[in-house]
């Protein structure tokens, strides 16, 4: 037996087991933080889908008044999603029924441009909050000029609500829209 033989005492293992244990805890903490950035990631995706259905909604709402003539449609009974807020009250966002449109007084619009990556459409409803009459036209008593007495707006809330490709993340966005009509 040689003389160095008889003086180790194991210390080239035991710093060996260190180190990996050490390399072991290194690759572990890698994976839970690669996990996690995915899980964020795809939070992220989802999050962005809800809100670019929510958009879409906005934009055909406005596409929808861009065009309008008359009111009439916000004060019929059963018109699906037009409330008219100026003779009737507001819906209530808290209790409302996004996913059944029968829950709610009347209802709800289904977005026509569907993202095939959400499970459901994003959906809207379109407030006629109330008139808006412009000084001048209030000055013009017998349409004297240039304003012929067509200086009303009518000042439209939009809301709409969006999901996510996992059905779980939901965005909802509001817009105030005003038109020269009416």
């Amino acid at each position: 037996m040689n003389l160095w033989q008889k003086h180790q005492q194991g210390a080239v293992l035991v710093t060996s087991m260190i180190i990996l244990l050490i390399l072991t805890m290194l690759a572990l903490s890698a994976v839970q933080n690669t996990s996690l950035q995915e899980l964020m990631s795809r939070n992220e995706r989802d999050s962005d889908l809800a809100f670019h259905s929510a958009e879409t909604g906005l934009r055909e709402a406005e596409a929808f008044l861009a065009p309008l003539l008359a009111l009439v449609g916000f004060q019929v009974a059963n018109q699906t999603g037009l409330y008219d807020s100026v003779n009737n009250a507001p819906p209530n966002f808290a209790t409302f029924d996004w996913l059944v449109p029968a829950n709610n007084t009347r209802g709800f619009i289904l977005v026509v441009t569907v993202d095939p990556r959400t499970p459901l459409a994003g959906r809207y409803v379109i407030e006629h909050v109330k008139t808006v009459v412009a000084g001048a036209d209030i000055l013009n008593i017998d349409n004297i000029g240039q304003d012929t007495g067509t200086g009303r707006t009518q000042m439209f809330r939009i809301t709409s609500i969006g999901l996510g490709g996992s059905g779980t993340a939901q965005v909802m966005l509001q817009s105030t829209f005003g038109r020269q009509c009416c």
